[in-house]
């Protein structure tokens, strides 16, 4: 009996064609050839994560795509943050059975109903979620937000009295609105010094910053007012110590 023998990139060739021809199985094979992910060399603790709200079903025909907000604790690094991404836009993906899937991530005091403050991550065909329907090789794409990495900001808490400042002859203006400041909004106006009380604050991610506005009780001519100010219209007592310090001298 003659034993043939074959070339080993024919070989190769042929289990390609079969896997290629597989349908629905390529996927599979396709993914397992990512042995290694971003988050395989970190603890659960180092990738976890919650999730705020329901999954959103985002489909279209018979492409099955979802979304999901999560929430992420401070503190991780780059490489950190990149693997929880990873990982949550596979978790989510694999739980809906979905042809892709995209998570917006948030710090624990932002509003996760606006822009993400952490970063997106997505899990579609080639790591694009507008190709959802292709038969490409699944992958994640991440993007951060360097306002996760950015250092905390010198804001009042809620509860901390506060002094209300102004350019020099301006007087600040207390709107019933939190993103409004039109005539029919002013609810009050005061001077320059106004002390007040931080009823709530919300902050919202702008691109790389933070837009942050203050809900202040203050007390006007005798009546208690509960209005919305700028950050920069508010001033702490530690941001006062700095101010006022008075310069440091090298020891002669």
């Amino acid at each position: 009996m003659i034993q043939r023998r074959y070339p080993s990139f024919l070989i190769l060739g042929l289990c390609l064609m079969a896997v290629v021809g597989c349908g629905p199985e390529s996927y599979e094979v396709a993914e397992s050839a990512r042995s290694t992910t971003p988050s395989s060399a970190l603890s659960d603790e180092q990738t976890a994560y919650s999730r705020v709200g329901e999954m959103e079903d985002l489909s279209y025909g018979s492409v099955k795509r979802v979304s999901q907000r999560i929430v992420v604790p401070p503190g991780r690094t780059r490489d950190q943050l990149t693997a929880t991404l990873d990982h949550a836009a596979r978790e989510l993906a694999e739980e809906a059975k979905a042809n892709a899937a995209i998570v917006f991530a948030y710090r624990p005091q932002d509003n996760p109903s606006g822009e993400y403050s952490v970063g997106q991550a997505v899990y579609a065909p080639n790591g694009r979620w507008e190709e959802a329907a292709s038969s490409a090789v699944m992958r994640v794409s991440v993007e951060l937000n360097d306002l996760y990495f950015s250092s905390p900001q010198d804001r009042a808490d809620v509860g901390e009295i506060v002094i209300l400042k102004a350019p020099p002859g301006e007087l600040i203006e207390l709107s019933k609105e939190y993103g409004s400041w039109n005539d029919e909004d002013i609810i009050s106006r005061v001077p320059e010094g106004t002390e007040g009380v931080v009823v709530e604050r919300r902050a919202e991610p702008m691109g790389g910053q933070e837009f942050v506005r203050y809900l202040i009780r203050v007390t006007d001519r005798g009546r208690e007012v509960n209005g919305w100010v700028h950050r920069s219209n508010v001033e702490t007592e530690r941001g006062r110590s700095r101010i006022k310090a008075p310069p440091t001298r090298a020891a002669r």
